[in-house]
């Protein structure tokens, strides 16, 4: 009996049909599902809005090539938890900034506080919003969408994975960063050509969210706007930004080092290797990404109250 032939590099418009379909789904679907039970309408939304599509597009492939399920050493899942860390002070000056710049537009809300009012224990909240997120996110966003992205490379894979991941989350609010972690995931599993240190990442992100919405943001607040150098500059907001700006340079020198050795030392897939050549962009194969985009910004107008003529 003839072996089947197991296809390693998913099709560009097949994937990107998939996560508009998705999309639409989960605005309309999805969205009301969790409200009704956050908590097991997430767990819904991750399996079967995200996961199960993705099995689905795995059937006819070679699970393990295309997933990059290759061993993460030890040394190197510590790598990425500490590159994760580092990274963020750099997000939240990023974000931070991001989202001075929407207020003037849009009315913001502070939906981590919300979040963390159900009576739910740090366990609770670590398996629902860190555990499986990042399982179901990533075998789709680095796992499915960046294989089918790497016909055109590594970067334009890792950059345009991370734009629909942010996309995905359908609210300004939550662009700038998701679009960050994003590219920090997909670099840190190019990296060490292994899903595993996506999946270490994404959790090691949720779990220090978590943390700090839950204990942190207050108490850093609060020591911040005591302290004697806060008061001779002036404002605790300006404080606040020269202290990530000092910290966020500092990190991206030792990213960049830990980013280095993790290429340097991991195992990489040599039948992987040899297939990281590029096509050449097709802008009709993105077809259902522009499509997603003009939802996304009607989406906006219809759930978010605007104040200025931004859309």
């Amino acid at each position: 009996m003839r072996k089947k032939y197991k296809i390693q590099r998913l099709g560009v418009t097949e994937v990107n049909f998939i996560a508009l379909v998705l999309g639409l789904i989960f605005i309309s679907v999805g969205s009301l599902i969790q409200r009704i039970d956050f908590f097991n309408g997430l767990m819904v939304n991750e399996f079967i809005i995200i996961l199960f599509p993705a099995i689905v597009l795995l059937r006819r492939s070679n699970v393990k090539k295309v997933l990059k399920l290759n061993r993460l050493s030890m040394l190197d899942t510590a790598r990425v938890i500490l590159i994760v860390i580092l990274f963020y002070p750099l997000v939240l000056l990023c974000n931070g900034l991001f989202l001075s710049f929407l207020s003037q537009f849009y009315e913001l809300k502070d939906f981590s506080l919300q979040v963390m009012q159900h009576e739910k224990s740090l366990l609770t909240y670590i398996f629902y919003m860190a555990f499986i997120p990042c399982i179901c996110e990533e075998v789709f966003f680095r796992g499915a969408l960046m294989n089918a992205y790497e016909h055109y490379g590594p970067k334009f894979a890792v950059l345009c994975s991370a734009f629909i991941f942010a996309l995905f989350h359908f609210d300004p609010q939550n662009l700038m960063a998701p679009f960050m972690l994003g590219i920090l995931f997909g670099m840190v599993m190019e990296a060490s050509s292994s899903l595993y240190a996506a999946f270490v990442a994404h959790f090691t992100n949720n779990v220090l969210a978590i943390l700090a919405a839950k204990y942190g943001n207050g108490a850093i607040f609060d020591f911040l706007k005591s302290t004697r150098a806060a008061w001779e500059v002036g404002s605790i907001q300006f404080f606040t930004i020269i202290i990530l700006v000092f910290l966020s340079g500092f990190s991206i020198f030792l990213i960049a080092k830990l980013y280095k050795a993790i290429k340097k030392d991991s195992n990489k897939d040599l039948a992987i290797q040899e297939m990281k050549f590029k096509y050449e962009f097709d802008i009709v194969s993105f077809w259902p990404i522009l499509i997603m985009i003009i939802v996304y910004i009607f989406y906006l107008k219809m759930n978010f109250a605007i104040r200025g003529s931004l859309l």
